[in-house]
Protein backbone atom coordinates (compact mmCIF):
# COMPACT_ATOMS: atom_id res chain seq x y z
CA UNK A 1 0.00 0.00 0.00
CA UNK A 2 1.41 3.38 -0.99
CA UNK A 3 1.87 6.23 1.46
CA UNK A 4 -0.86 8.19 -0.33
CA UNK A 5 -3.28 5.24 -0.08
CA UNK A 6 -2.45 4.80 3.60
CA UNK A 7 -3.17 8.45 4.26
CA UNK A 8 -6.49 8.23 2.43
CA UNK A 9 -7.51 5.20 4.50
CA UNK A 10 -6.58 6.93 7.75
CA UNK A 11 -8.53 10.02 6.66
CA UNK A 12 -11.61 7.90 6.02
CA UNK A 13 -11.31 6.27 9.43
CA UNK A 14 -10.99 9.65 11.09
CA UNK A 15 -14.07 10.86 9.26
CA UNK A 16 -16.12 8.07 10.80
CA UNK A 17 -15.72 9.74 14.17
CA UNK A 18 -15.45 8.12 17.61
CA UNK A 19 -19.02 6.80 17.77
CA UNK A 20 -18.65 4.60 14.69
CA UNK A 21 -15.36 3.18 15.94
CA UNK A 22 -16.48 2.57 19.51
CA UNK A 23 -19.71 0.67 18.89
CA UNK A 24 -18.67 -2.91 19.58
CA UNK A 25 -20.84 -5.93 20.25
CA UNK A 26 -19.69 -7.34 23.60
CA UNK A 27 -21.66 -10.60 23.35
CA UNK A 28 -19.90 -13.91 22.86
CA UNK A 29 -20.99 -15.71 19.69
CA UNK A 30 -23.87 -13.29 18.92
CA UNK A 31 -24.52 -14.75 15.46
CA UNK A 32 -24.39 -18.45 16.39
CA UNK A 33 -21.66 -19.51 13.98
CA UNK A 34 -21.28 -23.05 12.62
CA UNK A 35 -18.10 -23.57 14.63
CA UNK A 36 -19.51 -22.43 17.98
CA UNK A 37 -23.18 -23.45 17.82
CA UNK A 38 -24.76 -21.95 20.97
CA UNK A 39 -21.47 -21.80 22.90
CA UNK A 40 -21.24 -18.63 24.99
CA UNK A 41 -24.95 -18.68 25.89
CA UNK A 42 -26.33 -20.09 29.15
CA UNK A 43 -29.50 -22.21 28.79
CA UNK A 44 -32.05 -21.71 31.58
CA UNK A 45 -35.36 -23.51 32.12
CA UNK A 46 -36.86 -26.95 31.64
CA UNK A 47 -39.13 -28.87 29.30
CA UNK A 48 -37.30 -27.41 26.29
CA UNK A 49 -34.52 -28.30 23.91
CA UNK A 50 -31.69 -25.86 23.14
CA UNK A 51 -30.05 -26.52 19.78
CA UNK A 52 -28.16 -24.87 16.95
CA UNK A 53 -30.09 -24.42 13.69
CA UNK A 54 -28.61 -24.04 10.22
CA UNK A 55 -31.30 -21.44 9.45
CA UNK A 56 -29.37 -18.18 9.35
CA UNK A 57 -31.03 -14.77 9.16
CA UNK A 58 -28.88 -13.79 6.17
CA UNK A 59 -28.63 -17.33 4.74
CA UNK A 60 -24.91 -17.45 5.52
CA UNK A 61 -23.35 -20.89 4.91
CA UNK A 62 -20.95 -20.36 7.83
CA UNK A 63 -23.53 -19.35 10.42
CA UNK A 64 -26.94 -20.26 11.80
CA UNK A 65 -29.23 -19.43 14.70
CA UNK A 66 -30.24 -20.67 18.14
CA UNK A 67 -33.42 -22.69 18.54
CA UNK A 68 -35.49 -23.06 21.71
CA UNK A 69 -38.16 -25.69 21.12
CA UNK A 70 -41.06 -27.28 22.96
CA UNK A 71 -43.09 -30.28 21.82
CA UNK A 72 -45.93 -32.49 22.98
CA UNK A 73 -44.73 -34.93 25.61
CA UNK A 74 -42.02 -32.65 27.01
CA UNK A 75 -44.26 -31.15 29.69
CA UNK A 76 -44.63 -32.14 33.31
CA UNK A 77 -46.29 -28.84 34.29
CA UNK A 78 -48.96 -26.72 32.56
CA UNK A 79 -46.48 -23.97 31.70
CA UNK A 80 -42.82 -23.74 30.80
CA UNK A 81 -40.32 -21.04 29.95
CA UNK A 82 -36.77 -21.37 28.72
CA UNK A 83 -34.10 -18.88 27.72
CA UNK A 84 -30.57 -18.41 26.48
CA UNK A 85 -28.80 -15.78 28.60
CA UNK A 86 -25.57 -13.86 28.72
CA UNK A 87 -24.35 -11.78 31.66
CA UNK A 88 -21.62 -9.13 31.46
CA UNK A 89 -20.00 -6.58 33.75
CA UNK A 90 -21.55 -3.12 33.54
CA UNK A 91 -20.73 0.38 34.69
CA UNK A 92 -23.34 2.94 35.75
CA UNK A 93 -23.87 5.66 33.16
CA UNK A 94 -22.80 3.48 30.22
CA UNK A 95 -24.92 3.73 27.07
CA UNK A 96 -26.06 0.52 25.38
CA UNK A 97 -27.87 -0.65 22.27
CA UNK A 98 -29.51 -4.02 22.97
CA UNK A 99 -31.50 -6.41 20.80
CA UNK A 100 -31.82 -9.53 18.66
CA UNK A 101 -33.62 -10.94 15.64
CA UNK A 102 -36.45 -13.46 16.19
CA UNK A 103 -38.24 -15.89 13.89
CA UNK A 104 -41.08 -18.27 14.76
CA UNK A 105 -44.56 -19.42 13.82
CA UNK A 106 -46.71 -21.80 15.89
CA UNK A 107 -47.98 -20.77 19.31
CA UNK A 108 -48.42 -23.25 22.13
CA UNK A 109 -50.84 -21.25 24.23
CA UNK A 110 -54.49 -22.24 24.69
CA UNK A 111 -55.98 -18.79 25.05
CA UNK A 112 -54.42 -17.94 28.41
CA UNK A 113 -52.44 -14.71 28.19
CA UNK A 114 -48.72 -15.33 27.89
CA UNK A 115 -45.64 -14.29 25.94
CA UNK A 116 -44.63 -17.01 23.48
CA UNK A 117 -41.25 -15.36 22.88
CA UNK A 118 -39.42 -12.35 24.28
CA UNK A 119 -36.15 -10.47 24.00
CA UNK A 120 -35.29 -8.82 27.31
CA UNK A 121 -32.56 -7.16 29.35
CA UNK A 122 -32.04 -6.26 32.99
CA UNK A 123 -29.35 -4.42 34.96
CA UNK A 124 -28.09 -5.85 38.27
CA UNK A 125 -26.48 -4.11 41.25
CA UNK A 126 -24.32 -7.16 41.98
CA UNK A 127 -21.60 -8.78 39.93
CA UNK A 128 -22.50 -11.87 37.95
CA UNK A 129 -26.13 -10.74 37.50
CA UNK A 130 -27.13 -10.83 41.15
CA UNK A 131 -29.10 -8.33 43.27
CA UNK A 132 -31.73 -6.92 40.90
CA UNK A 133 -31.23 -3.25 40.15
CA UNK A 134 -33.87 -2.54 37.50
CA UNK A 135 -37.12 -3.94 36.19
CA UNK A 136 -37.06 -6.41 33.30
CA UNK A 137 -37.45 -4.64 29.97
CA UNK A 138 -38.84 -6.87 27.25
CA UNK A 139 -40.29 -6.88 23.77
CA UNK A 140 -42.72 -9.54 22.52
CA UNK A 141 -41.92 -10.53 18.92
CA UNK A 142 -44.37 -11.04 16.09
CA UNK A 143 -44.31 -14.73 15.11
CA UNK A 144 -45.18 -14.88 11.42
CA UNK A 145 -42.39 -17.01 10.00
CA UNK A 146 -40.16 -14.05 9.14
CA UNK A 147 -37.17 -12.48 10.86
CA UNK A 148 -37.91 -9.36 12.91
CA UNK A 149 -35.54 -7.09 14.83
CA UNK A 150 -36.38 -6.18 18.44
CA UNK A 151 -34.09 -3.61 19.99
CA UNK A 152 -33.49 -0.74 22.39
CA UNK A 153 -31.12 2.11 21.56
CA UNK A 154 -29.45 4.63 23.83
CA UNK A 155 -30.16 2.68 27.04
CA UNK A 156 -28.21 4.23 29.95
CA UNK A 157 -27.35 1.84 32.77
CA UNK A 158 -28.48 3.01 36.24
CA UNK A 159 -25.97 4.27 38.78
CA UNK A 160 -24.43 1.44 40.74
CA UNK A 161 -25.06 -1.17 38.06
CA UNK A 162 -22.39 -3.87 38.07
CA UNK A 163 -23.76 -6.28 35.47
CA UNK A 164 -26.26 -6.53 32.63
CA UNK A 165 -28.12 -9.56 31.30
CA UNK A 166 -29.71 -10.18 27.91
CA UNK A 167 -32.19 -13.04 27.58
CA UNK A 168 -33.68 -14.75 24.52
CA UNK A 169 -36.80 -16.51 25.79
CA UNK A 170 -39.45 -18.91 24.50
CA UNK A 171 -42.49 -19.97 26.54
CA UNK A 172 -45.50 -22.24 26.46
CA UNK A 173 -48.24 -21.07 28.78
CA UNK A 174 -51.36 -22.63 30.20
CA UNK A 175 -51.62 -26.09 28.68
CA UNK A 176 -50.25 -29.53 29.50
CA UNK A 177 -50.57 -30.72 25.89
CA UNK A 178 -49.31 -27.87 23.73
CA UNK A 179 -48.70 -27.86 20.03
CA UNK A 180 -45.04 -27.84 19.10
CA UNK A 181 -43.13 -24.56 19.14
CA UNK A 182 -39.68 -23.62 17.91
CA UNK A 183 -38.34 -20.07 18.20
CA UNK A 184 -35.18 -19.03 16.37
CA UNK A 185 -32.88 -16.23 17.57
CA UNK A 186 -30.00 -14.67 15.65
CA UNK A 187 -27.61 -11.72 15.54
CA UNK A 188 -28.08 -10.61 19.14
CA UNK A 189 -26.18 -7.55 20.28
CA UNK A 190 -25.14 -5.66 23.36
CA UNK A 191 -23.22 -2.67 22.06
CA UNK A 192 -21.73 -0.17 24.44
CA UNK A 193 -19.67 2.96 24.79
CA UNK A 194 -17.90 3.34 28.11
CA UNK A 195 -18.91 6.07 30.51
CA UNK A 196 -15.69 7.98 29.74
CA UNK A 197 -16.18 7.65 25.97
CA UNK A 198 -13.43 5.09 25.48
CA UNK A 199 -13.96 1.86 23.53
CA UNK A 200 -14.53 -1.49 25.26
CA UNK A 201 -11.62 -3.56 26.47
CA UNK A 202 -11.05 -7.26 25.76
CA UNK A 203 -10.74 -9.48 28.84
CA UNK A 204 -9.59 -13.09 29.22
CA UNK A 205 -11.44 -15.76 27.21
CA UNK A 206 -14.52 -17.23 28.91
CA UNK A 207 -14.28 -20.47 26.92
CA UNK A 208 -11.66 -22.15 24.79
CA UNK A 209 -12.96 -20.51 21.62
CA UNK A 210 -14.92 -17.54 22.93
CA UNK A 211 -13.54 -14.15 23.99
CA UNK A 212 -15.56 -11.92 26.29
CA UNK A 213 -15.43 -8.19 25.61
CA UNK A 214 -16.63 -5.76 28.24
CA UNK A 215 -16.99 -2.02 28.67
CA UNK A 216 -14.42 -0.60 31.03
Amino acid sequence: MSLRTTCLVLSCIAALGPTALQAQNVLSNPGFSNALGITGWHPTGSNASFTWSSTDRLASPSSGSASIAFSVGMFTTPSASASLDQCYPAVGGTTYDIGAYVNGTASCTDGIAGDTATVSYIFWLGAGCSLMGSSINKQVPTLDGAWHLYQWTGVVSPGGAQSVQISLTAACVGTATPSSLAILFDDAFLQCTSADGSPPLVSAPVAATVTQTVCN
